[in-house]
C-alpha cells in the first residue's frame, strides 16, 4: 500500500439556506508535511478597517441564522397606542459630540455596556453589531437585535452609557438640552430578503458620503474589533454529518430540482435552497436533523412558527 494513500468520506452541511456537500480526507497512513515558514507561523491578520471576506462570510451566517430563529410578532407600542408587525430591530448607535476617546474605549465602555443590559432587561437572545466610521470621524455602529425595545427605552439607555465618556454633556454645552437624538431604528417591515439586506449591510466596506456625495480627502481607518455577535451565533457552524445510502437518498430528493442554484468548486459544492423545503419534497430526515440542531445552538424549536 501507497504510505500516502487515502479514503474520501462524503459530508454534507446544512446551514437554512444553503446545503454544502464535500468529501473529508482520511490518510491511512501519516503523510509528510512541509513545515511553514517561521514568518507565517508568527504573522497576525488585522483588519486594517476592512471587513474581509472571511469576515464578511462569517456575518452572513450569523444575519442568517439570526432571522432564521427570529419569530413574526405583534407587539403593542405604548406611545403610538399601536400594535406592530415586528421580526428583527435593526438600530444604529451614535455619538451625539465629536468623538474625543479610541475606537477600542467606545466599544468596551459604552457597546458593550449597552448589550449587557439590553439581554438582562430586554431578554435579547442573539444580537450581531458593527463598527463604522462617519463621515465626519465619529465611530458608530449598527445593531440588529431578537427582541423589541421601544426606541425612547434605548436612547436614554445609550445615551446615559455614552455620557460616562462626556459624550452628552457635550452635545448639551452646544444644543442646551439633553436628549441628543442619538439612535436611529431602521423599519424592516417591508424588506422581502431580510437576510440578504442585513448582510449586505453588515458587511459592506463604508465609502464616506454626505447628501449622496463621496466625500474628499483620506477616509479615518477604524481601530479594534468590526464587528462580533454572541456567542451562540458565532458557534453556528452547520449540521454536519457523514452521507450514508439514506442520507444520500434524501439529498437525491431535494437536489433534483433543476432550478437549485449551485456554486461548484474542486473541493465542495454550494447549493442554494431553504431548509423548510425538505419537508415539501419528502425529505423529513434531514429537516429533523437539522430543526434538532437549531434547538441544540439556539434553542428555536419549529413548532413555534409553523
Amino acid at each position: 500500500m501507497n504510505q500516502n494513500s487515502f479514503d474520501l468520506i462524503p459530508h454534507v452541511v446544512i446551514n437554512p439556506s444553503t446545503i454544502v456537500t464535500y468529501s473529508e480526507v482520511i490518510w491511512n497512513k501519516p503523510h509528510s508535511r512541509q513545515s511553514l515558514p517561521e514568518s507565517f507561523i508568527k504573522s497576525k491578520r488585522t483588519s486594517q478597517g476592512q471587513v474581509s471576506n472571511i469576515a464578511h462570510r462569517k456575518i452572513t451566517k450569523a444575519v442568517e441564522y439570526l432571522t432564521t430563529v427570529a419569530h413574526q410578532k405583534k407587539v403593542y407600542e405604548k406611545v403610538t397606542m399601536k400594535y406592530i408587525t415586528f421580526k428583527v430591530a435593526f438600530v444604529t448607535l451614535t455619538l451625539p459630540s465629536q468623538q474625543i476617546h479610541d475606537d477600542k474605549t467606545i466599544l468596551n465602555t459604552c457597546l458593550n455596556s449597552l448589550l449587557n443590559e439590553i439581554r438582562q432587561y430586554y431578554y435579547v437572545k442573539n444580537y450581531i453589531w458593527r463598527a463604522e466610521t462617519q463621515y465626519n470621524g465619529n465611530i458608530h455602529f449598527h445593531l440588529i437585535i431578537d427582541q423589541y425595545i421601544p426606541w425612547y427605552e434605548l436612547r436614554n439607555r445609550w445615551n446615559r452609557i455614552i455620557n460616562k465618556l462626556g459624550y452628552v454633556d457635550r452635545f448639551y454645552e452646544k444644543f442646551a438640552h439633553y436628549t441628543p437624538n442619538s439612535i436611529d431604528i431602521h423599519s424592516t417591515r417591508k424588506i422581502k430578503n431580510l437576510k440578504n439586506y442585513l448582510s449586505k449591510y453588515m458587511g459592506k466596506n463604508a465609502t464616506h458620503t454626505y447628501k449622496g456625495r463621496p466625500l474628499e480627502g483620506p477616509e479615518r481607518s477604524m481601530t479594534g474589533r468590526l464587528w462580533g455577535c454572541n456567542y451562540e451565533l458565532s458557534n453556528c457552524r452547520g449540521f454536519n454529518t457523514e452521507v450514508d445510502s439514506e442520507i444520500a437518498s434524501e439529498l437525491t430528493k431535494i437536489l433534483s430540482d433543476s432550478k437549485i442554484r449551485k456554486h461548484e468548486s474542486v473541493y465542495f459544492t454550494v447549493y442554494y435552497v431553504d431548509y423548510k423545503t425538505f419537508r415539501k419534497v419528502g425529505s423529513n430526515l434531514l429537516f429533523k436533523y437539522f430543526s434538532d440542531y437549531l434547538f441544540e445552538k439556539l434553542g428555536f424549536s419549529e413548532q413555534l412558527t409553523f
